[in-house]
């Protein structure tokens, strides 16, 4: 019975530390996402007032 009790807090914290590395992991695509917009974007407008 006092094994159960570090096993699940160790449990609840690996948990808590996989949710926020896929909420990091999910920022870091949107940036990369609406950096590669933006780059495309101003590429597009260069190109078209050339």
């Amino acid at each position: 019975m006092p094994k159960a009790g570090p096993r699940a807090v160790r449990a609840k914290n690996l948990q808590g530390q996989k949710g926020a590395h896929l909420a990091a992991d999910l920022v870091f695509r949107i940036a990369i996402a609406g950096l590669f917009v933006f780059s495309a974007v101003l590429a597009s407008m260069l190109w078209l007032n050339v």
